[in-house]
């Protein structure tokens, strides 16, 4: 069986919001001097992909981009934790495309790659639009399980688990199938180690390059929010006194 995860690179979501700024010019999120990471939630379908093919000989992974070079990076990240091929679909500023064109381009490689199931992160971690597994799964004209956390070897099928919002429930099927992963417990990304993640540098990248089809996505705007933020210091020469006087100044401010 050959599996497909799809990856993103997305801007660090742990990057402080004084850092955040947009591209002179662009309605787009700056990258130059940023860190970037592969989406959580793609970090958690690729996991479930790798442990898949522990279980089913014969099995294989290929992590798939669409995005610059620079994002190959993340690519380089899926082989280091053993990922077998690694393929970039060429494309400038995803971000101006709507999700159902990405998710037509990733169909185009799945197709190119003969995969059997795609894997995809639940929403990637900067837009969060959650549309590109069940897209591409119309796309593909493939059946699709959301919200995946764990999938397991069968008698003759596949078993799915997917979260419920009380609970879970268990799905088998055969492939072709999407699943559409969330994180759990039980896919928790593995860490690479250091002499893999060197020789990861050293594989070849593969390209496959596919025509964007459809509308683009047109932004209206986009802009940082401005929040002013005011800060006084309380006098005093005690806490006593602090106390008092902030409560003064609470209730001319008529906050008390």
């Amino acid at each position: 069986m050959q599996i497909m995860v799809c990856l993103k690179q997305i801007l660090d979501p742990e990057l402080p919001p004084r850092e955040f700024r947009l591209e002179e010019g662009e309605m787009t999120p700056a990258t130059e001097g940023v860190h970037l990471v592969m989406s959580p939630f793609d970090q958690n379908g690729l996991e479930v992909g790798l442990q898949l093919r522990e279980k089913m000989p014969g099995t294989t992974v290929t992590a798939v981009t669409v995005g610059p070079e620079g994002a190959g990076d993340v690519l380089r990240k899926a082989l280091a934790v053993k990922a077998d091929r690694a393929v970039r679909v060429p494309l400038e500023q995803d971000c101006k495309l709507s999700g159902n064109i990405i998710a037509g381009m990733l169909a185009g490689a799945a197709r190119e790659l003969g995969a059997d199931m795609v894997i995809c992160g639940r929403q990637a971690g900067d837009w969060d639009g959650g549309q590109i597994g069940l897209i591409l799964a119309e796309e593909l004209g493939w059946p699709v399980a959301n919200l995946v956390t764990g999938i397991e070897p069968g008698s003759g099928k596949l078993v799915l688990k997917c979260e419920l919002d009380e609970g879970y429930e268990v799905l088998e099927g055969n492939t072709p199938l999407v699943a559409v992963v969330t994180n759990h417990e039980t896919n928790v990304p593995r860490i690479a180690k250091v002499k893999d993640t060197m020789a990861a540098m050293r594989k070849k990248l593969e390209l496959i390059d596919i025509d964007p089809q459809g509308n683009s996505l047109e932004l209206a705007s986009l802009e940082i929010p401005v929040k002013e933020v005011n800060c006084e210091i309380v006098p005093g020469e005690d806490g006593v006194e602090k106390a008092d006087n902030l409560i003064k100044r609470l209730s001319e401010l008529k906050v008390l």
